[in-house]
């Protein structure tokens, strides 16, 4: 939101604004000529008769005005709604009486303000006539609050040229405040000039953030799983391919186990956006995988693609990568040896819905069944025949929110925020970036050490203390039975271990984090997100561990922490740890042991503490 808008799009913005602004002042002025005048007139004193009758009538207004009301808000709306950096569009959609209406109207303006378009600000403003100076929102923030959050210098300029007030809102945030959290150094100085008031309340970044963090919230509300959909037709993540359809029949696909000649095209497809595009979660701004991990696993795993000659050359238009975790995943009633972990089904955008994955999936259910493979976990958006282990959820807290807002992928970070009108870059800010002093108290984390891949003694006392601790835990629980099972599953190259150490020496605690940079054309060398894949926590309770996973992503240069609801992590300890569930994230874990059958019953997955390296 931070890159100005181009020609084309401003133009497209102009264009219209114009039109429906036409619209309405045709729907307020219909009547053009004398005899439509004449019409019109006869209509409105016909309308005051009624009026007039229906005043004089016995009828109880109060009662058929809630009947309407209530009628109303249960009804479809017309949502007026904008996408970033787009036009203004139109679209019916039905809506519960929760829902958040919006409408074409003065707040565009406030809206275009947080954008940082003085050009599609003046023009708003003229057509609408709206006043800049006095309009406000429901927070007390005027134009100048919005701009500030832009870090626009010549809209701001405009606006005190104009005289727009220079104000508190509700929460005592200030313009000069905002434009501080955001790291805009030079509205900060052209505040500073043009208003006395502001001179005197600059502050630090460090300052403001402790001034107007939020406190953690005393309760979470968290949305419950939905059942599972009855009456429909039944879902399996394998499909027999037994009639003898084949879903690649006649489009030139070649669907087959792929190995070591293949490996640096799976290397180069995986490690790019080209076949996740417009995917779920992670997937839809982060490339599926990092090399230096991807190349540790490849020997292992099973790959099953499908390819076809593009300009004389062999191309990979879909994948699916099926890993062995080694070891065991224990519960309370057995356990289940030599699991596979399946992931990476990624398809080209041409491809979809067409029929294609289930032959991926066929061919490598064959592949690890011919390996011995007793379990699959996998991950799925789509609730499933067989009954899942739970839902999964994923929640963000992010460390340097002002540098995720310059990002292509911040919609993705931060939906809420172009969503919502009302919603400011600094209010995120505020909320996400840990002060100062959360860093200063943590004086004990000098105790977390990285694991040392290499030393043997290390790795014995790591694999000692994961299996004494996981099963008794944890429901249900991955447990390494050998130091070589660690080095293939959580200690995998390319992950980041990190263990802590009493005076003594003991392990205490354990966390595993995955470092993701993102597509590097984009952002340089920054981190966009780590992820927590694998924890034990023994010595820290409730949010604690949250914020120890936070300062850990903080070593490791992370933008933004993504921890999801294993683990141990409950939805209230992440809430007051200000993480925010992101709820279109939302996945089901699955572990089955046949083609409809699931091999774990359901379980809160705070319980479960499977390995999540490619979930």
């Amino acid at each position: 939101m931070s890159t100005p808008m181009t020609d084309d799009e401003r133009a497209a913005k102009e264009a219209r604004l114009r039109f429906l602004r036409s619209e309405v002042e045709a729907a307020g002025h219909p009547a053009s000529t004398a005899e439509e005048s004449k019409q019109q007139s006869a209509q409105d004193r016909q309308v005051r008769s009624n009026q007039e009758e229906y005043d004089d009538s016995e009828y109880n207004s109060d009662e058929s005005d809630d009947k309407f009301l209530e009628g109303a808000e249960n009804a479809a709306a017309v949502c007026m709604f904008t996408k970033p950096m787009g036009e203004l569009i139109g679209q019916t959609l039905e809506t519960e009486p929760s829902a958040r209406r919006g409408i074409v109207g003065d707040f565009e303006l406030l809206r275009l303000a947080k954008m940082g378009d003085l050009t599609s600000f003046k023009e708003f403003a003229a057509l609408t006539a709206a006043d800049p100076t006095t309009f406000r929102d429901n927070h007390g923030r005027n134009a100048m609050h919005y701009a500030a959050d832009s870090g626009s210098t010549l809209l701001l300029q405009y606006l005190i040229d104009i005289k727009v007030p220079f104000v508190k809102d509700e929460k005592n945030m200030t313009p000069v405040d905002i434009a501080t959290l955001n790291k805009h150094s030079e509205a900060v100085k052209l505040l500073a000039a043009a208003f006395p008031q502001a001179a005197e309340l600059v502050k630090s970044y460090d300052e403001v953030l402790e001034e107007l963090a939020p406190p953690p919230p005393r309760f979470t509300i968290t949305k419950p799983a939905p059942p599972a959909v009855k009456d429909s037709r039944p879902r399996a993540f394998w499909k027999s391919n037994e009639s003898g359809d084949s879903p690649q029949h006649g489009t030139g696909l070649n669907v087959s186990q792929l190995g070591e000649a293949h490996r640096e095209l799976v290397l180069t497809v995986l490690g790019g956006l080209e076949l996740v595009q417009d995917s779920q979660g992670f997937n839809n701004w982060l490339p599926p995988t990092e090399r230096e991990t991807l190349t540790a696993v490849l020997p292992r795993a099973v790959v099953v693609g499908a390819t076809h000659e593009v300009a004389g050359k062999e191309a990979l238009c879909a994948v699916i990568m099926a890993i062995p975790l080694g070891g065991s995943i224990a519960f309370k009633s057995g356990q289940l040896e030599n699991t596979f972990l399946a992931s990476q089904l990624a398809l080209h955008a041409t491809l979809r819905g067409a029929n294609h994955a289930p032959r991926l999936l066929e061919e490598v259910r064959k592949a690890i069944q011919e390996k011995g493979a007793t379990a699959v976990v996998f991950h799925s958006p789509l609730q499933l025949n067989v009954p899942a282990v739970g839902m999964l959820k994923w929640s963000r807290r992010s460390i340097d929110p002002a540098n995720v807002f310059k990002r292509q992928y911040s919609s993705e970070v931060f939906p809420d925020f172009f969503q919502y009108d009302d919603a400011l870059r600094a209010d995120v800010i505020a909320k996400n970036a840990p002060p100062k002093s959360f860093f200063d108290s943590g004086m004990h984390r000098k105790r977390w050490c990285s694991v040392d891949r290499g030393n043997t003694e290390q790795l014995e006392h790591l694999q000692s203390f994961i299996s004494a601790h996981a099963s008794a835990l944890f429901d249900v629980a991955y447990v390494p039975q050998t130091t070589d099972d660690l080095l293939a599953s959580i200690l995998l190259d390319g992950l980041s271990p990190f263990v802590f150490v009493t005076s003594e020496g003991v392990i205490t605690d354990l966390v595993v984090l995955r470092v993701r940079p993102g597509v590097a054309r984009e952002q340089g060398q920054a981190v966009a997100a780590v992820v927590c894949v694998y924890a034990i926590f023994t010595s820290f309770k409730g949010s604690a561990k949250a914020d120890e996973v936070v300062a850990l992503s903080h070593l490791l240069k992370g933008e933004s922490v993504f921890i999801p609801n294993m683990f141990g992590f409950v939805d209230s300890d992440l809430s007051k740890g200000k993480f925010e569930e992101l709820i279109q994230w939302r996945e089901y874990l699955y572990v089955l042991q046949a083609v409809t059958e699931s091999a774990v019953p359901p379980t809160a997955l705070s319980k479960v503490a499977i390995p999540c390296l490619f979930i």
